[in-house]
């Protein structure tokens, strides 16, 4: 197997194993064996952080992905089960949470078995991945620095009102945070991040009209797409690109 296959940080399997399951404590050192200290020392977040919930929805989102990319390959049932034998140590785990179990009992459902069964996937899904849709932790890093360099530009730039400044600032902001937060959170971040664009792009109409000719407009919607085609399946990519565009058009009549 490449080197740049087993890195490949879009397999939501792979996340699921690097972010979560490889971080799990052990029931002995979570404080008053509570569930949501427990899932707190997970995603290194301290005890409270409201992040935690963000990060429970991620750990939804990329169980869903994950079992979708497997339901589509067309395995027999027998395949298949042993590619999807991990899910029920996340939906259960998920549901004892909702229930306000206490952390063991989450923690036994995460057995060695179970685990067996998402290196299959993680590694099947690195294998089938196409040249297009890898993406190695090198890309991440090279893609959040050109998105700080390009708040810094807007950040010192002197030919941009005020409120424009602004609202550029916060759409890059906010595709910033979501590719920062990446391996804690995945792609439910960037699909976060294109709402929270969208809503600015519609609360802000009559700054984006007035200025849609800018050419800094034009730099932090390019970015937006790189970021969109991140965080997106190849499958689905133009159907979230040309969602993206079609409202940027009626913004911008």
């Amino acid at each position: 197997m490449a080197e740049q296959k087993s890195a490949n940080i879009k397999n939501p399997a792979r996340w699921l194993m690097t972010n979560v399951w490889d971080r799990l404590p052990d029931p002995s050192s979570v404080p008053n064996r509570n569930i949501i200290g427990g899932w707190a020392m997970t995603f290194r977040l301290s005890p409270g952080d409201c992040q935690v919930f963000r990060c429970l929805r991620a750990i939804e989102f990329m169980m869903q992905r994950a079992k979708n990319k497997i339901q589509e390959m067309g395995f027999s049932e027998a395949v298949k089960a042993r590619h999807l034998g991990w899910v029920p140590a996340f939906q259960d785990g998920l549901n004892k949470t909702a229930a306000g179990h206490a952390w063991e009992d989450l923690y036994r459902g995460f057995s060695s078995d179970r685990r067996i069964h998402l290196e299959y996937a993680m590694h099947w899904l690195d294998d089938t991945a196409s040249p297009d849709n890898v993406m190695t932790q090198s890309d991440l890093d090279g893609l959040i620095q050109s998105i700080d360099a390009l708040r810094k530009e807007i950040a010192s730039a002197t030919d941009l009102e005020a409120d424009f400044k602004a609202l550029l600032l916060d759409m890059v902001e906010a595709l910033r945070r979501a590719l920062s937060e990446y391996q804690i959170r995945g792609a439910s971040g960037v699909d976060d991040a294109l709402g929270e664009i969208m809503g600015r792009l519609l609360v802000h109409l009559k700054v984006v009209q007035e200025n849609s000719k800018s050419p800094w407009f034009r730099r932090v919607f390019d970015a937006a797409m790189k970021v969109i085609k991140f965080g997106a399946d190849a499958k689905d990519t133009k159907e979230v690109l040309g969602g993206f565009g079609q409202l940027l058009l009626e913004v911008v009549k």
